[in-house]
């Protein structure tokens, strides 16, 4: 199953994942909703996803930083939706808890559960890539996997017991 995963920022780290392969990575500028869709254009291209998996905003503090990545979000969605690929939002922190076990605490900070992603990225696909693309990547794979889980148990390969 391929799965696209989008950290999304202004600057929206990305990646494309085929099972246990990265397929094709990096970033955008997606404060500018052309490069959003000429993202989302070439993408498809590539290899079409089965699911564009995009990091939920953080309702933090700064009501102004909410509302551009709001927007940014819905971009993306709509970028997808324009072409019958569907989304779906999934908190850093669910995430995080499944893929980064071991390297980051309940109580880490954000710059440490990125630079942390950037480590498991490293140790897990060989990769050196930026914070924002690491992310990406741990998002997807959190998503291939969860996928890949549910597969084995509709097929009856797993009781629903075992899970």
């Amino acid at each position: 199953m391929i799965i696209l995963g989008i950290d999304s920022a202004s600057v929206s780290g990305w990646c494309l994942l085929d099972g246990d392969r990265v397929l094709k990575f990096g970033t955008v500028n997606a404060r500018e909703p052309m490069r959003i869709d000429a993202l989302a254009a070439l993408v498809n291209s590539i290899a079409r996803p089965a699911l564009a998996v995009i990091e939920d905003s953080y309702l933090g503090e700064n009501v102004n930083t909410v509302k551009v990545l709001s927007r940014i979000q819905g971009r993306w969605e709509q970028a997808f939706a324009t072409r019958g690929i569907p989304s779906e939002l999934v908190m850093a922190d669910t995430w995080q808890k499944a893929i980064l076990t071991g390297l980051i605490s309940r109580k880490s900070k954000s710059e440490e559960r990125k630079r942390a992603a950037a480590i498991w990225v490293k140790a897990t696909y060989g990769l050196t890539v930026p914070e924002d693309v690491a992310d990406a990547i741990g998002l997807a794979t959190h998503v291939a996997r969860r996928e890949m889980l549910a597969g084995r148990v509709a097929a009856g390969a797993l009781p629903r017991a075992a899970i």
